[in-house]
């Protein structure tokens, strides 16, 4: 394999005896919003039948010695037996399936087994989950049927997160109303029905109202303005010419959209004959940055890829896009997106080398929130909440974020080569890490880390400045560093399940901080390198208490020492600095 595969609702993959499959890695920035992971997937909508034999198992392996998504069971069904699965990002991935897994292993990989959510039916019987960087992973109140399964060499054997929020957060709101009123009213229609049943071209100045069907497609020429007045009902007929199941029709636009609703009267983008995700293609507009498209107050469901922009000027505010397979996706484009609620998408946002700003979103229960890559972005009291596999993910990118709340994901914030600020956000209770950071410039001061499943912030490879943090009450570890340099003072890092602070490898002084009440150990070292944490408040000005909360050399000789004399007697009171990105 060296692209994804999906099989779809009502279809059946029957892998036979003996077979081995070979997956290349084939990392991209995919811009087919239907599959799930950026890495070569096998996605199961339908059903899956792995039937190995002894002696004839089926196997799953990577064909190049990197990275592959792994089999990623997405509403399906999956039966596998004497399979083994090896190399991949998740050996098996199961969110609201039905499985039956019996004589088969997962190694190698980063997580061995993962089952979401509140649906899933699983069983395990004689299943060997060995050599993974995860073991087992269950995210929610999974149905699991377990008879002889061997966890075995996993650095993480068995996790069963809850989403769990803080007290201060209190339970997860209910759905937001749509932004700019309490509901959007049913629009009403006047005398006007325009119907395009074939290719068609606007060339003048246009005007729509009441309600407009599109069963093909229709272009806008280069000069060209669409004015669409408020209550117009905008509907895509279902064409699928080459039998893949998304839709066609849509709007292809190199002139200037003005979507202009209002609250009472919002415009409807929507497929006229089925009701689904990919039932058409999209609103595209193409090197239309001669001047700014604009939608206000309407409402984009149904469609592949809801807003679609290259090379164009866009903003978006006070909308809804919902039940699509992405939401809004754009590249090379100046974007943006004030007050929208994005939902129920496999993507809400994706885009890349583009210039963005967020001002006032939510963007809750998508697969996805927000995905981009190559972006200046700026990220200003945001609510990203309860999507399925990431908050937000970026690389490669300039990111500012600013009183942002990202909380109930499955990974909160996951950031990797980047230049990012982050001040004053709440990462809380997500299903994993909080804050994810990887080979990147990071000035963080100020945010709150909290009720994560597993570290509310971990970092490898960065460079900056933790300053004035309060990372307290995650599950494992409060921060977890593989490879930082720089400045950590005037975090409050408290009641974390396992370490305060985890040390693999670190190359700053950790000085200024407040570490106490940790569940195991205040700080604990996995590496054989000597740690400079002096001038820290431990709960304790007892010095031998102080040593009883750090794990060094003293408990295994192969490791390093934590020197942490002199230290506080009370806690610090240092705020972070607030510091900017300047964005263009």
């Amino acid at each position: 394999m060296t692209g994804g595969v999906i099989v779809s609702k009502g279809a059946t993959l029957d892998i036979a005896p003996g077979t081995t499959v070979k997956v290349s890695t084939a990392l991209t920035s995919k811009t087919d919003p239907e599959y799930l992971s950026a890495f070569t997937e096998i996605t199961v909508r339908g059903r899956l039948r792995a039937a190995g034999a002894p002696g004839r198992p089926v196997r799953f392996v990577s064909a190049d010695g990197g990275k592959w998504a792994g089999i990623q069971v997405d509403g399906g069904q999956a039966s596998i037996e004497n399979t083994s699965v090896e190399g991949a990002e998740t050996g098996f991935y199961c969110i609201a399936c039905r499985a039956n897994i019996k004589k088969s292993s997962f190694s190698s990989n980063n997580y061995g087994v993962v089952l979401y959510g509140l649906a899933p039916e699983a069983r395990l019987e004689d299943v060997r989950i060995e050599g993974n960087r995860h073991g087992l992973l269950l995210l929610g109140d999974p149905l699991l049927e377990r008879k002889a399964v061997l966890l075995k060499n996993n650095e993480d054997e068995q996790s069963a997160y809850a989403k769990v929020l803080s007290a201060s957060d209190g339970a997860r709101p209910e759905q937001p109303p749509p932004p700019g009123g309490k509901a959007l009213l049913k629009p009403k229609l006047n005398s006007s029905d325009i119907v395009f049943n074939s290719e068609e071209t606007l060339v003048n100045d246009t005007i729509w109202s009441g309600r407009v069907t599109i069963n093909r497609g229709l272009k806008i020429s280069p000069g060209v303005k669409l004015l669409i007045l408020p209550g117009t009902v905008v509907r895509f007929g279902f064409m699928d010419t080459n039998k893949d199941g998304i839709g066609e029709s849509g709007i292809t636009s190199q002139g200037t959209i003005w979507a202009m609703g209002t609250r009472e009267a919002p415009i409807t983008f929507t497929s006229k004959d089925i009701r689904r995700k990919g039932a058409w293609d999209s609103v595209s507009l193409m090197g239309s940055d001669a001047a700014q498209s604009i939608f206000d107050h309407c409402v984009v469901e149904y469609a592949y890829r809801g807003i679609h922009s290259h090379f164009s000027s866009l903003k978006i505010e006070n909308s809804v896009l919902r039940d699509n397979l992405r939401a809004i996706q754009f590249q090379s484009s100046q974007v943006q997106m004030d007050q929208n609620l994005v939902t129920r998408n496999l993507t809400g946002v994706q885009f890349r080398d583009s210039s963005v700003e967020m001002t006032g979103n939510t963007i809750t229960d998508n697969y996805i929130g927000i995905n981009f890559l190559r972006a200046k972005a700026k990220l200003d009291g945001n609510v990203i909440e309860g999507n399925i596999i990431d908050g937000l993910k970026a690389k490669e990118s300039k990111l500012s974020a600013r009183d942002n709340r990202a909380r109930a994901n499955r990974r909160g914030i996951s950031l990797e080569d980047s230049e990012v600020f982050l001040s004053g956000n709440r990462i809380a209770g997500n299903w994993e890490n909080g804050l994810y950071l990887k080979d990147s410039q990071v000035r963080a001061a100020a945010n709150r880390l909290s009720e994560n499943g597993a570290n509310g912030l971990s970092v490898e490879g960065c460079t900056g400045t933790l300053s004035g943090n309060d990372i307290s009450g995650n599950r494992v570890n409060g921060i977890s560093f593989d490879g930082f340099k720089g400045r950590i003072f005037g975090n409050a890092i408290t009641r974390n399940g396992k370490n305060g602070v985890s040390v693999k490898r670190l190359g700053s002084l950790i000085a200024g901080n407040s570490i106490y009440q940790n569940g195991q150990y205040n700080l604990g070292l996995k590496t054989s390198q000597t740690v400079d944490a002096a001038d820290n408040w431990w709960g304790t000005g007892v010095e031998q208490d102080i040593g009883k909360t750090i794990f060094d050399r003293k408990n295994d000789p192969k490791l390093g020492e934590v020197r942490f004399k002199p230290f506080r007697l009370g806690p610090d009171k240092e705020e972070g600095r607030e510091e900017s990105i300047n964005l263009p």
